[in-house]
């Protein structure tokens, strides 16, 4: 197995781990004989989950305790730290050799990386890995190999992920199943695979290449192509597979040692194909998503072996090869996202093994394929869109996609382009083409037809429905003959009035998904008021988005609850209760203009709308919402809450709690932003059984409340935070992340002062920030007037601070207060004028990492007392600093030798980098470091990028920069002289009109790869002695760079 990282696993209790093994290894029957030796592999695991689910199914299928022991024997660990791995090799080494070779195959993905099944099944089919069965796919044999290696925990967080909408392509999903392989296992796999793979996703040493037994590549690391023409000028790799998951922008060559390869993953740059199709006759998996090509060769059609192309958006391509039809192994054709391709090659349905076509574009256009072409491709299955179907004239044209023999296909998308379809038959096309009955999703975008087909609501399993801009129809199908629906999607329907259709009321028994966007005319529910008061019309219902439908007043019709109801609602016994939504989790209202009530009787007397389990809400731009729902309403579920650009009402909410210890028990998130009326958190703070209390609340945002003027006071809490809460009386006792921006008003950190608090009021904040809160002139205080943040050791626990506009900490008074924060790592400040000088109280930030300084524009830099004799360490321990338009600054403090990344930008007047003034060196002086200040003479050993764009007074930039990699100087129009920085890989200058000439030392362009030069007037000069050794070393790492000066 070779040495191994150690990896932390969570052990569990011996039950669960003997449950977890029982489960696993009985089928049925459970042998007593058996059950008996239970207890000892409980021990052997070690309190793992994943060795108990491994040695489970290792023993599943095993009858006899004689199989089982000898199974036992074999994974007895050498010693007590490798407990785990001689099980899961076990675990391994059961498996069938097929099974061995698909999962080992997955040590050429990195460590946590999210893999795509369907992807991992082609690949292992393209490398052979997959036994051929009479009459069985391929495919269909590789899923089950996947989910017989989930069964055994080979796999695990095995997820379906469905693609985010594009705003251009709003009728095509992305849905893809993904899983993940737990670190140990992923060990197993590299062990099993020895020196086959290699997986490069860091820089790699110049020493290092790929090996010649290396079969299968993956390469995340930039530039990847000087990794492969590096590596192959030297070795002779049969390489079977190549993933490059970065961008190609270079050229690839030695291109006959691909000639072996059978999958290939390139995402490149440039507009034509790198390889040539001829070398790459055993290919059978071939990806070049993502790529800025054009065209295809025509020649790619000799790849007959290939099973998998996937050209998806290539926004540039205009075209697919006219020879693809000749690609009858072709099995998967991946065309979606290919905004410039507008018509699929002649004779596509020749391609009778077509399994995957997720794009055809219609066309009537000479040489292409009419959609008449599909009636051939009845194996089609998975995902299909349809677009352009403006193109299709007659209901007859379209019947001949037979789209209804097509028993495979899962997700149907049929799309019209906008605009282009006035006077065409749209709803003749549309019946005819009926989908198939097994069909789940579909999916319509810009049909402009009145009426629906007669197939659409005859679909017995479809569970996901999306209508968009459908301008024309004003009803809906009748969905309610859908009873499995699960998710529906209405989208831009200017002329849709309402959900339900009819006299009839029906409701939607599986829905657990809604989002209605954009729908102008939509403004009640259902045609007819229904009234009833024992059905619920959306009983499983679990998101509802509802964005700029003006018209819409209210939810629908709410179901009474008779009697008094406690529990989690939390409410007198006098309240009569509404309930719309039982299991309702997320409920989002944005940009409703005439919006005004959660139900449509919650205006009647002694009446309440209630959501029992909702857990994220967020209400913005709802003019005529005058009140956010009261705590009592929202249950004891709710995780977050965001209200934004509302006229509710000065308080937060009131409500009658009853013995409620608390309004929002588990809200973790609360954001406010533009609640222009809102002043208090309770109606009436005298009263403590009204007061708000957030036992849970992680992360508060409020901004833009102009007269918010304090956050809740504590003290009033005390009596209600119970056994938990003993000391803390904080109506934020969990709070990491506080942020509070454009807050006029606010002044204070409490709604009452209280001269004896004897509590912290965040005891666990994390993260600050204060922004533009003009008139807020202090920090919290704690009991005896202490700095409230400050704990027993002086210490600030804080460790990410963010100062926008607030000028406060750094008035002479307040200064001291930075001795405190010595547990802050990240810390930005901007638009603070106040910040004038480096002042020595910053070299207690001793564990600061990144400093962000931005349109500071008092900013100088050290003060005129401070030489550079007596001058202090700040920031001993940074490692990122960034400043950003800070007009004045003239000098940089003093930075560490700790310092990886430093950014430089727009500051005009700024004369040193180092902490030191430097002066212009004498033109004879080429590089000599013999008159440099001291400080320029410091050594920066972990210094590796510098970016100083718009410093026009910088005039040299020297130092000890060893680690230099990365030097990008930009319109700096007195720069003259850069010091020889041995390391770097990556030079850019442009508008640097000064600088005479580069260093000339030996050295000077020895690891150089990318060299940039643009509107330099002295780069005539710009010829060390070296450039002719070091333009050699360039020609050779990086073909692919751009040098032009002038």
């Amino acid at each position: 197995m070779g040495t191994v990282e150690a990896h932390d696993i969570a052990r569990l209790d011996d039950k669960f781990i003997k449950e977890i093994i029982v489960a696993k290894s009985f089928t049925q029957e459970r042998n007593r004989e058996l059950l008996d030796l239970v207890d000892n592999i409980v021990e052997r695991c070690a309190g793992s989950p994943l060795a108990a689910n491994a040695l489970g199914s290792v023993l599943r299928g095993k009858t006899s305790p004689e199989e089982w022991k000898a199974a036992l024997s074999k994974s007895i660990a050498h010693n007590k730290e490798d407990q785990i791995l001689p099980i899961l090799k076990l675990s391994y080494d059961d498996l069938p050799s097929h099974m061995k070779q698909c999962f080992a195959f997955c040590a050429v993905f990195p460590k946590d990386h999210e893999i795509d099944v369907e992807e991992l099944v082609q690949l292992c089919i393209a490398n052979s890995f997959v036994p051929e069965q009479k009459d069985v796919r391929l495919e269909t044999t590789g899923k089950r190999i996947f989910n017989e290696l989930v069964s055994r925990s080979f796999f695990q967080d095995v997820k379906q992920v469905k693609g985010e909408i594009d705003d251009q392509n709003l009728y095509w999903y992305c849905s893809r199943t993904t899983c993940k392989i737990h670190d140990l296992l992923h060990d197993v796999a590299l062990s099993a695979m020895e020196c086959e793979v290699a997986t490069i996703t860091e820089k790699p040493k110049q020493s290092e290449f790929i090996q010649n037994t290396s079969r299968h590549l993956l390469l995340s690391y930039d530039e990847p192509e000087a990794v492969l023409n590096n590596s192959l000028e030297i070795k002779s790799p049969a390489m079977q597979t190549l993933l490059c998951h970065s961008y190609i922008f270079g050229s690839l060559q030695h291109l006959a040692k691909y000639s072996s390869l059978r999958a290939l993953e390139l995402h490149q740059g440039k507009s034509t194909f790198l390889l040539k199709p001829k070398q790459l006759r055993h290919l059978r998996y071939l990806d070049i998503s993502w790529s800025g090509i054009k065209a295809l060769p025509e020649d790619i059609s000799v790849l007959y072996n290939l099973h998998t192309l996937n050209v998806s958006y290539c926004e540039d391509l205009g075209r697919l090869p006219k020879g693809i039809k000749y690609m009858t192994a072709l099995r998967h054709l991946y065309t979606h996202g290919c905004r410039s391709l507008k018509c699929m090659p002649p004779e596509l349905g020749r391609l009778t093994s077509l399994q995957t076509l997720t794009n055809f574009m219609v066309s009537t256009a000479s040489g292409c394929s009419s959609i008449g072409e599909l009636q051939h491709l009845n194996d089609l299955g998975g995902q299909l869109l349809l677009s352009q179907l403006e193109n299709v004239t007659e209901a007859k044209d379209a019947k001949q996609a037979s789209l209804g023999n097509k028993r495979n296909l899962r997700e149907l998308s049929l799309a019209w382009t906008s605009g282009e379809m006035e006077k065409q038959p749209c709803h003749k096309v549309l019946e005819g083409l009926e989908a198939p009955l097994g069909l789940e999703a579909l999916r319509i975008s810009n049909y402009q037809g009145t009426n629906w087909p007669t197939w659409m609501v005859m679909l017995p399993n479809m569970v996901e429905l999306y209508l968009y801009d459908c301008n024309k129809a004003e009803k809906l199908p009748p969905l309610g003959s859908l009873r499995v629906l699960q998710v529906l999607g209405l989208e831009r329907l200017e002329n849709v009035k309402c959900l339900c259709s009819g006299g009839t009321f029906f409701d939607f028994p599986n829905l657990k998904e809604l989002r209605l966007y954009e729908l102008p005319e939509f403004d009640r529910w259902c045609e007819v008021k229904w009234v009833q008061e024992e059905q619920i019309m959306f009983p499983q219902l679990q998101k509802l988005r509802i964005k700029r439908c003006g018209k819409l007043t209210a939810l629908p019709v709410a179901v009474l609850i008779r009697g008094s109801c406690n529990g989690d609602y939390r409410v007198a016994d006098e309240r009569q209760l509404r309930l719309a939504f039982p299991v309702l989790k997320v409920l989002k209202l944005k940009c409703l203009a005439k919006f005004q009530r959660r139900g449509e009787t919650e205006a009647t007397q002694g009446q309440q709308m209630i959501f029992p389990e909702l857990e994220d809400l967020s209400i913005s731009q709802c003019e005529e919402l005058t009140t956010l729902p009261e705590g009592p309403e929202l249950g004891a579920a709710l995780r977050a809450l965001k209200s934004e650009g509302l006229e509710v009402s000065t308080a937060l909410c009131g409500g009658d709690y009853g013995k409620a210890r608390s309004a929002f028990p588990a809200l973790k998130i609360l954001k406010f932003r533009n609640l222009e009326r809102f002043q208090r958190w309770g109606i009436d703070e005298a009263a403590q059984a009204q007061a708000i209390i957030f036992p849970r609340l992680e992360k508060l945002l409020i901004d833009s409340c102009q007269n918010l003027v304090a956050l809740p006071e504590g003290p009033f809490l005390g009596e209600l935070c119970g056994a938990n809460y003993e000391k803390a009386c904080s109506a934020f006792p969990a709070l990491k992340v506080l942020d509070l921006s454009n807050l006029d008003s606010f002044q204070s950190w409490e709604e009452v002062k209280a001269t004896q608090r004897g509590y912290t009021m965040f005891p666990h904040l994390e993260e600050l920030s204060i922004k533009s809160c003009r008139n807020l002139a202090a920090l919290p205080a704690a009991e005896h007037g202490a700095f409230e943040l400050v704990d027993a050791n002086n210490k600030f626990p804080l460790t990410n601070l963010e100062l926008r506009g607030w000028n406060w900490l750094f008035h002479s008074g307040a200064l001291a207060l930075w001795t405190c924060f010595e547990q802050l790592q990240d810390l930005e400040i901007r638009y603070c004028d106040g910040l004038v000088y480096w002042h020595d109280e910053f070299q207690s930030l001793v564990s600061l990492r990144y400093l962000v300084i931005s349109d500071c524009n008092s900013l100088i830099g050290y003060s005129p007392g401070q030489t550079a004799s007596v001058r202090s360490q700040l920031l001993p321990h940074l490692e990122s600093l960034y400043i950003y338009r800070c007009e004045d600054l003239v000098e940089i403090f003093d930075v560490p030798a700790s310092l990886k990344t430093m950014n430089v930008i727009s500051c005009p007047n700024l004369e040193s980098i180092f902490g030191t003034r430097q002066q212009d060196e004498p033109a004879s002086n080429k590089g000599s470091t013999a008159e440099l200040s001291s400080s320029a003479r410091d050594h920066f050993p972990s210094l590796w990028r510098i970016r100083i764009p718009g410093c026009d007074k910088l005039q040299v930039l020297w130092g000890q920069l060893d680690a230099l990699r990365e030097l990008d100087i930009r319109e700096c129009a007195e720069l003259r002289s850069l010091g020889e920085f041995s390391a770097l890989e990556r030079l850019a200058l442009k508008h640097c009109n000064s600088l005479p000439s580069l260093p000339d030392g030996p050295q000077a362009y020895s690891s150089l790869r990318y060299l940039k030069i643009r509107h330099c007037r002295g780069a005539k000069l710009l010829k060390p002695k070296t450039w002719k050794e070091s333009w050699t070393v360039l020609g050779r790492l990086l073909t692919g760079s751009k040098s032009s000066c002038g």
